[in-house]
């Protein structure tokens, strides 16, 4: 899966999350390699600041 995939799936799910969706991420990355899960937690953490933010969109 390519990392523009990945950074699709972090906005996803981070948008999910703010409309009350439960995300568990651990079952999310559960698979991921270690430098992977990482990168992917931050992207959802950023997407999910912005969403809180208003200022969320994907490039």
């Amino acid at each position: 899966m390519s990392e523009q995939n990945f950074d699709f799936l972090a906005f996803s799910f981070a948008g999910m999350q703010l409309r009350g969706r439960e995300v568990n991420l651990d079952n999310i990355t559960g698979l991921m390699e270690h430098e992977s899960k990482i990168w992917f937690r931050n992207r959802y953490d950023y997407y999910l600041n912005q969403f809180r933010n208003g200022f969320a969109t994907h490039k």
